[in-house]
């Protein structure tokens, strides 16, 4: 998959577009020893834009394995690249590790964000999550936006970015 991605980001750079591409890490990439050094050879063609590639891991990988994860964080960080906190919050322990994973971003699940227009818990607990990640100097992301008055919501508590078919609906890239 992070073949197909590179591939595809070199594609970006040689038509002059500045666009970020995201891979999601499966939970079992951070038992694979060999991983890192995978990524590093892809990462290493010519023409790769380290700072435009984002790897995703979600909340439940990383509170799993723990320690393997803060050090191919790490790793990847090294390289120049971006990482994100998938389906954050629906961990059990999400404030905890939030402070002790070096990631860029954190992707609040969208299970939070799909009512978020008539729904008072989930403002609550939104807006906690934005304060918190934001304070600890995270950019954030809310998935599922699907219509203006959700958008309007996070908006007003300050998210970084929103993924969701109000936003766009997925497309060929070509």
């Amino acid at each position: 998959v992070l073949k197909k991605v590179i591939e595809q980001h070199k594609r970006f750079e040689k038509q002059g577009k500045n666009i970020k591409l995201a891979v999601n890490f499966s939970g079992r990439s951070f038992s694979d020893e060999t991983i890192f050094e995978d990524i590093k050879a892809l990462l290493s063609q010519p023409e790769v834009n380290h700072e435009q590639i984002i790897f995703e891991i979600t909340e439940t990988a990383a509170v799993s394995n723990f320690s393997s994860a803060q050090i191919l964080i790490e790793k990847i960080k090294a390289l120049g690249c971006s990482l994100a906190l998938d389906d954050f919050g629906v961990g059990f322990s999400s404030f905890y590790y939030l402070k002790y994973l070096p990631v860029e971003y954190v992707k609040i699940d969208g299970s939070f964000i799909k009512q978020l227009d008539s729904n008072y818990e989930d403002k609550v607990f939104v807006k906690a999550l934005t304060d918190v990640s934001q304070a600890l100097g995270k950019k954030t992301i809310a998935e599922f936006v699907e219509n203006e008055a959700i958008l309007s919501i996070l908006k007003e508590f300050g998210i970084d970015y929103a993924q969701g078919y109000h936003i766009g609906k997925p497309a060929n890239i070509d």
